[in-house]
């Protein structure tokens, strides 16, 4: 394999699949990236055996053939190259390979390619969704899936697709983010997926400005993602997700209408003194008291001037977590509703229902 290629453009398509280069593994093959090259297309592909991605590209070829190279390593080299031409030259017989460019050049040990797990084939059931609405989706809902490994199911994102309609539900079982958008497909039946967050958190950093749509192909207890001419493979999360539509209040007690950026510098000034501690909010007549307080530190208090609907009420939350549902919304107001002390909150927007950010209080004595 011997091949020159432009610095910049090789290091992007680098930093794109190198997401999926596991971090932690005892497989060493899984540490790199493997390289192909069959006529002027070079494809490069790497997996940590639950996300995979693969890519390809134009070069000058020289030589056709296949290779792994660790990845750290080879970003690293080719991070602080000149912008100039970057040459790849694998010697089979020593497994290494040569990379110059300019006057710099570097010998790195390599991997044989037979030992690179096998990429899945994306040939299965195609659905084309708006690049736009499907990250915006995904940026709404990801805070509120788990990250505790125990509870597998949470870690991930339950997907719903309809002809008309995609929806997606994340929780932690502390909050629950649910977004619908409309969306149009020749889909004949409806698709119930449960996708890692982590697979739709890459997807985010992949998707640019330019990616009109993302295809979904559905596989076998897998799903790939194509972005122009980037496929990202991840399995699917077997098992029940939580009955979430159970947990959606009806009906609310208190109704608080409220500037989204005055709720946003309140909670943070509140709680600079203790971030890790609940906030207490005291719903008076036109009025929110909030206070925090942390042993040995001190404690802090501020009032807000809001509208209010229904009874008063004394309610304790996590501040981080009031703080990413808010985030969340691109509406100048909110509705912040609440079913007393102890029962979920609901933030949403006045003229919408497509988000709903669910937050469940703290018990505080």
């Amino acid at each position: 394999m011997w091949f020159k290629t432009v610095k910049s453009s090789f290091l992007e398509i680098l930093q794109t699949v190198q997401k999926a280069v596991s971090i932690r593994t005892t497989l060493p093959i899984l540490t790199g990236i493997k390289f192909q090259l069959k006529g002027e297309k070079l494809s490069l592909s790497a997996t940590d055996l639950e996300i995979s991605i693969y890519s390809e590209f134009e070069v000058n070829t020289l030589s056709e053939g296949e290779i792994v190279i660790p990845a750290r390593p080879l970003i690293d080299v080719i991070k602080n190259l000149p912008e100039a031409i970057v040459e790849v030259k694998a010697d089979f017989q020593s497994s290494q390979v040569n990379i110059t460019c300019e006057k710099s050049s570097y010998f790195l040990k390599t991997f044989s390619p037979e030992d690179f797990p096998k990429i899945p084939e994306s040939n299965g059931s195609n659905i084309d969704l708006p690049s736009r609405d499907f990250k915006e989706t995904i940026r709404q809902v990801i805070k509120s899936a788990s990250r505790d490994e125990t509870r597998p199911i949470l870690t991930g994102v339950l997907v719903l697709i309809s002809k008309n309609q995609c929806k997606m539900v994340a929780t932690d079982s502390y909050r629950l983010a649910v977004k619908e958008v409309e969306i149009k497909t020749n889909l004949k039946e409806k698709f119930k997926l449960i996708i890692p967050a982590r697979t739709l958190d890459e997807l985010t950093k992949i998707m640019s400005e330019e990616s009109e749509t993302i295809r979904l192909g559905l596989l076998e207890n897998q799903i790939a993602f194509k972005i122009n001419e980037i496929k990202v493979f991840s399995r699917l999360i077997e098992g029940q997700f939580p009955n979430y539509q159970q947990l959606l209040p009806e009906k609310y007690e208190t109704r608080i209408i409220a500037k989204k950026e005055d709720l946003i510098s309140v909670i943070k000034r509140v709680s600079v003194l203790s971030p890790n501690s609940p906030i207490r909010i005291s719903v008076l007549k036109d009025k929110l008291r909030f206070y925090s307080s942390a042993q040995d530190i001190g404690e802090a208090s501020e009032e807000l001037d809001v509208k209010i609907e229904g009874e008063g009420v004394n309610v304790a939350f996590n501040p981080t977590f009031l703080l990413d549902g808010l985030s969340c919304f691109s509406e100048e107001e909110v509705f912040f509703e609440l079913q007393g002390e102890t029962k979920p909150a609901l933030l949403r927007a006045p003229e919408q229902s497509e988000f709903l950010y669910l937050v469940m209080p703290v018990r505080v004595t």
